[in-house]
């Protein structure tokens, strides 16, 4: 794993935010973030970010469909944390996806957790807790929470 970090930006309140422009596309970085104020300085946490550009970005649940689209960008995502965090690639199953005419099923969120957390435990981070812990071939339907929480884990 990667341990060398560089300042990118000191950021004054009132800001809560920063954006780190000029990143390069279809990568992934590890952020460590720290808040200070007059009483001290808060533990770092450390996260990770990807430049990948989703489709869709605002997923919104019960209006927005999950398309084959979806999942070819979280594999494409999932495979640079996993390139950053220096594990093996993954073989995803119903490869390649054809846009527009896949289905979506189970199996291709199931990879896609399993492929993430690992990621995410090698990186020493927390792995994501999902809602919908058990999917039921079959009987689980991917709907946008799931293409979410797989995002906010990026």
């Amino acid at each position: 794993m990667r341990d060398a970090y560089a300042t990118v930006a000191t950021v004054n309140s009132p800001a809560t935010s920063y954006t780190d422009s000029g990143r390069t596309a279809n990568t992934t970085y590890l952020y460590r973030i720290r808040a200070r104020n007059a009483t001290g300085v808060s533990d770092w946490s450390v996260d990770p970010a990807t430049t990948i550009a989703f489709t869709d970005p605002a997923l919104v649940a019960g209006q927005t469909t999950v398309k084959a689209i979806h999942i070819s960008e979280l594999r494409q995502a999932v495979a640079s944390i996993r390139l950053f965090a220096e594990l093996p690639s993954v073989t995803w199953s119903g490869d390649p996806l054809v846009i527009g005419g896949s289905l979506i099923r189970t199996a291709h969120l199931t990879e896609l957790r399993s492929a993430l957390n690992e990621a995410r435990a090698a990186l020493a981070l927390p792995v994501v807790a999902f809602t919908d812990g058990a999917l039921s071939s079959g009987v689980s339907d991917a709907r946008a929470v799931h293409i979410q929480q797989l995002r906010d884990g990026l």
